[in-house]
């Protein structure tokens, strides 16, 4: 907690100009500000002047906790805390938020360190182009935006011109406080588990190579490849605490109609200062002339609630964040912090957990034992026959959301798709819906793990089938007025299953839930297989089937003859130096160059120069011709930064952009003397730094500036797949939802029979 002392001459002069009777009082309204002079009682003014200076001097803007933060807390913590270290113990719950009205949220059992991770590593996948496939408000994807991330934070956004990124677990699960933020994400990792769509075949000279003429795995692009995503504790977290990710302030700002005004950090800060001020002024008065009574304390903090701030939007949100009451305000002041107080409930007891919420850790990711599958879900514990394995809320998605429409430039729009009237293709999010070939309903769950669950056929593998929720006693406990003392269940509505598809789209809240329950005994490690239905076992069929003349080395397929490389493969190469753009040109060889496979690219980390990010003092601006050869192109503002590894934890986020490497250099980094059998020997240790051109992302880089960045290491440095090459791409990759048997798919959905 701020504990700036009062400000004593804004209060020394509050209390000189009590003597003055008239004063300025601004009012809201329709009209616009209004202004009256008034009289005032002189003990009244005095504490409403002594008001207006508790309430001056706002600190600069809120910094939430962030990664350097969180690391800086956690020097000495081990990065490989991992939770499921808790033998047979549930760390992770979902239950109803702390937050009214906000459904369903996460919770940690356990104590968590700054750093420490949260729960199992999720997958994240990537919904490519929407708007521009898709009118959302005709399709239902308002739902679906409210619980996607942006690409750029999980380094997917150089996939296609818009990328949403779908995290199915606690990413869709977690709710967010402005003023109580916990959780941030790490980045993803990003590879093919071990496919190819080409496939590797012996030369005589026997070194492995790709032929693109021969049809490689049928499972390509048909599942994520981003994989991965470790939670972890942003700040140190008790037992029982909710869990809460930070929305952004725009997502609140965008939200105002149907949120109303939410304080955000800043908010929350202010306050703080607020309240320490005024809990400060209170006990220097204990005991002396300027002690007040209880009445005069209660008029004191309610005109410095209501009555010294404008009636703008900033304020509004302020005046929220403040305490209702004098004994609250001293509470926020003794520790409890404004934005704690706001939410009282946010730690809950694990008692209350374990009556109210569901576990959702039970799922762990590994390699799949099927081999197209990719990555699969194990069972963390031993399940018993008929246990719950996962909860499963579900967000309703129509169809038609999914379809993907060949795509061209808008001539008249720089930066704008145009969508032609045939759907070519659907996203990747399909292959991970659950639905029926008769219904445009899709049900996307997002219960931690439940994304990773693959297919076998019923009494041939499978050991967990789907059910609609049924009702236990504690899942409607409570009285139906208090929403926070209702159990999971409560969050599912019944009467919805009978309700025709078309009003299903209407309900722009989840309010749905199955279970992914055990057929059979389980033992800890064991993956976990569902049956997906007869419909996606003849379409996978027919797939494997088609693979080698729709693939991408089909004869229709014009890239059929086209080399293609999995960047991952390239960059797990940490020895093989970057080339430059002078090394893949024919700028530096006769025969044109040693380029890359046309589909990779190189992409730098670097924030650019803004508020958050400000100018390196050892930067160096100097202008320069747009063109050495052509003077008529004019002259643009070079800027050459150096590399100081800002914003490359974990937790952090920087911008992953398209650069062009411009040059590499050895640099020596540490030179030492050791003595070797009586003889003085002489060490270094040297590494590759690079020199690479940043081009604008989103236009962060003005058009006449030109940013350099030098002594870069070749972590600042990924190789990427150029937009729109990679498998997720694939015309003929395959797309299917998961079947949801007659019988649990409700009768009134089916819409489309």
């Amino acid at each position: 907690m701020p504990t700036d002392p009062i400000n004593t001459e804004d209060a020394s002069a509050a209390m000189a100009a009590a003597s003055a009777s008239a004063i300025v009082i601004r009012g809201g309204g329709g009209g616009g500000e209004r202004r009256r002079h008034c009289r005032l009682p002189a003990p009244l003014l005095m504490l409403l002047l002594l008001a207006l200076a508790l309430a001056r001097d706002f600190p600069t803007p809120f910094a939430a906790v962030d990664a350097s933060e969180a690391e800086a807390d956690a020097d000495d913590d081990d990065d490989d805390d991992d939770p499921s270290s808790v033998e047979n113990k549930c760390t992770l719950y979902l239950a109803p938020s702390s937050i009214p009205h906000a459904g369903l949220g996460t919770y940690t059992s356990i104590p968590l360190s700054p750093r420490q991770i949260v729960g199992p590593p999720e997958p994240l996948i990537n919904v490519l182009d929407l708007p521009f496939h898709t009118s959302p408000e005709e399709s239902n994807g308002a739902l679906l935006a409210d619980y996607d991330w942006a690409g750029v934070d999980y380094l997917a956004h150089l996939e296609a011109r818009k990328v949403q990124a779908m995290i199915p677990g606690m990413g869709a699960a977690i709710n967010s406080h402005p003023g109580l933020y916990n959780v941030a994400a790490g980045h993803p990792a990003v590879d093919s588990a071990g496919l190819s769509r080409y496939r590797e075949e012996e030369d005589d000279d026997e070194s492995n190579s790709f032929d693109p003429l021969e049809p490689g795995d049928p499972g390509v692009g048909a599942f994520t490849y981003y994989h991965s995503l470790r939670s972890l504790a942003a700040r140190s977290l008790p037992a029982g605490a909710e869990l809460f990710a930070h929305y952004s302030d725009p997502y609140f700002l965008d939200r105002t109609d149907d949120f109303g005004y939410i304080p955000l950090a800043q908010d929350f800060d202010d306050a703080d200062r607020i309240v320490t001020k005024f809990d400060r002024y209170l006990s220097e008065s204990e005991g002396t002339e300027r002690e007040l009574n209880e009445e005069q304390l209660k008029d004191l903090w309610e005109m410095t609630v209501r009555g010294s701030f404008d009636a703008d939007v900033r304020t509004k949100r302020l005046r929220e964040a403040l305490p209702g009451t004098v004994r609250d305000a001293r509470r926020a002041a003794a520790g409890t912090g404004t934005a704690d107080l706001s939410l009282p409930s946010h730690v809950r007891g694990l008692e209350w957990l374990e009556k109210y919420g569901m576990c959702v850790d039970t799922v762990r990711p590994g390699p799949s034992a099927i081999r197209q599958a990719g990555r699969g879900g194990f069972a963390a514990r031993p399940v018993a026959e008929g246990e719950i394995v996962l909860p499963l809320p579900l967000l309703h998605v129509n169809r038609t959301l999914l379809d993907m429409r060949a795509l061209r430039p808008d001539p008249e729009f720089e930066g704008r798709l145009l969508k032609g009237k045939d759907v070519v293709g659907r996203q990747l999010l399909l292959n991970y819906c659950y639905g029926h070939k008769d219904s445009s309903v899709l049900l996307l769950p997002y219960s931690t793990g439940s994304a990773n669950i693959n297919h076998a056929p019923t009494g041939d593998g499978a050991n967990v089938k789907l059910r609609w929720h049924v009702p236990t006693s504690t899942s409607t406990e409570g009285e139906e007025d208090e929403e926070e003392e209702k159990g999971v269940g409560a969050f599912h509505h019944p009467e919805w299953l009978d309700l025709d598809a078309s009003d299903i789209f209407t309900k722009m809240k989840t309010g749905l839930l199955m279970e992914l329950v055990a057929t059979r005994p389980i033992d800890e490690g064991e993956e976990l297989l569902l049956d997906y239905g007869k419909d996606w076992s003849d379409a996978w069929n027919e797939h494997v089937r088609d693979w080698p003349s729709k693939g991408p080395h089909g004869y229709g397929n014009p890239e059929k003859n086209r080399p293609y490389g999995y960047p991952h493969e390239l960059n797990e190469d940490k020895f093989s130096p970057v080339k430059t753009h002078a090394e893949q040109t024919e700028e530096d060889d006769d025969d044109g160059g040693d380029p890359y496979p046309p589909n990779v690219a190189t992409a730098c980390f670097y924030n650019a120069v803004d508020e958050g990010h400000p100018l390196s003092p050892n930067a160096l601006r100097r202008r320069i011709p747009v063109d050495p050869s052509d003077p008529s192109r004019g002259i643009v503002t070079a800027i050459e930064i150096p590399w100081d590894g800002e914003g490359m934890g974990e937790l952090s986020h920087p911008t992953l952009r398209p650069c062009r490497i411009v040059s590499r250099e050895e640099r020596v980094n540490d030179r030492d003397e050791r003595n070797v059998q009586g003889r003085s020997v002489s060490f270094e240790t040297t590494e590759l730094v690079y020199t690479a051109l940043m081009k604008p992302w989103e236009g962060d880089i003005p058009d006449d500036e030109r940013h350099v960045v030098y002594d870069m290491p070749r972590d600042g440095i990924a190789l990427v797949d150029r937009s729109y090459s990679s498998d997720q791409h694939l015309g003929g990759a395959f797309r299917q939802e998961i079947g949801v048997p007659d019988g649990v798919f409700p009768e009134a959905w089916k819409d489309l029979a």
